[in-house]
């Protein structure tokens, strides 16, 4: 009898005796906290897909752009037009699910933050429209269904 009992006893005292969860390592800095800053454009990437995946076209641009993150504010200045200014939001998520969200005219409003740290951004955005002309020689049809891809590298400069 007591061998019986001795047994859930030992299996009881196993589960309180487990060791607790291994405590999550401290994470750096916040996204909303390393945007802040100035930051040059090193190359600004526009590939076009077809609606089944297919690579349509690539054209790879360079042009130097500043952007200011600053309290909530983008400013950014291109070297051929005046500096333009809007609001922006970051969106913390887990792994790869930090968006950054802006309103500046001519680039798309929604980015994925592909990496960000100290010295270097990388953003994506699947909503580019038709930029740069790679639609070219794409039906009307296709060019509705083809998806712009715009990867922006960005160096941060102070």
């Amino acid at each position: 009898m007591k061998k019986i009992l001795l047994l859930p006893l030992l299996f009881c005292l196993f589960l309180v005796a487990c060791d607790k969860d291994e405590p999550t390592e401290p994470t750096g800095p916040a996204a909303n906290e390393l945007i802040q800053g100035t930051w040059v454009t090193l190359e600004m990437k526009y590939e076009l897909f077809s609606a089944n995946g297919t690579k349509l076209a690539e054209k790879k641009d360079v042009q130097y752009d500043r952007f200011t993150f600053e309290n909530g504010t983008v400013t950014a200045l291109d070297p051929f037009a005046n500096p333009t200014s809007a609001t922006y939001r970051v969106t913390e998520g887990s792994g790869s699910n930090t968006s950054l969200f802006m309103n500046l005219g001519t680039l798309p409003t929604s980015f994925m933050v592909l990496d960000i740290d100290n010295s270097g951004l990388w953003l994506r955005s699947d909503d580019g429209g038709d930029t740069q002309n790679l639609g070219t020689g794409l039906s009307d049809k296709e060019k509705k269904l083809a998806i712009t891809r715009l990867t922006i590298q960005l160096n941060k400069i102070k």
